[in-house]
């Protein structure tokens, strides 16, 4: 049985047991919008709601579902307005343990800078960043649970002011 307990009013949904499941049992989202694309032999599932929902204290209204060629689900993003503070890490880690993994930025150096002009200007940057392991009191960029059938990654991005929370199947390429 999949723990649903407070639908839509600071719910508490355990993502990672729709991991290895077929997608039409990820019912839990009601006034959903979707739209699918077909990238690189996954099935991208882009999921929005008019409505907010909670994940611990945190507003979500987008989340993105990547199903294998037979509707199996391999991996659920949730995408939280605003970042994770300190008393959303604790519940986190109350409920999934202590992370595996803290990444903060070490460096970060631009490999690549072009300006693009024309009837349109634009510009496009690559750069390489390095990390470091650390602390959730330093900011970090990527925080990474192994457990076993399943593994989250915690992606916060400060320039948007986003939280994106991935459960996924393991993979080997995660760590």
């Amino acid at each position: 049985m999949l723990n649903t307990e407070f639908i839509n009013n600071m719910e508490k949904i355990t993502f990672q047991d729709f991991i290895g499941k077929n997608i039409k049992e990820l019912n839990i989202l009601h006034n959903v919008k979707t739209r699918h694309r077909h990238v690189m032999e996954k099935n991208k599932h882009y999921m929005s709601s008019e409505i907010p929902y909670y994940f611990y204290d945190k507003v979500y209204s987008k989340l993105k579902v990547s199903t294998d060629k037979h509707n199996i689900i391999q991996d659920i993003t949730i995408y939280i307005h605003g970042l994770i503070d300190e008393n959303f890490y604790n519940s986190f880690n109350n409920d999934y343990g202590i992370p595996d993994e803290i990444l903060i930025e070490k460096d970060t150096t631009i490999i690549n800078d072009n300006k693009l002009e024309g009837d349109i200007s634009s510009r496009a940057t690559s750069w390489l960043t390095t990390f470091k392991k650390g602390t959730f009191q330093e900011n970090p960029l990527l925080i990474k649970w192994y457990k076993g059938k399943y593994q989250i990654v915690c992606f916060l991005k400060r320039e948007i002011n986003v939280t994106e929370i991935r459960f996924s199947i393991p993979r080997d390429d995660f760590k």
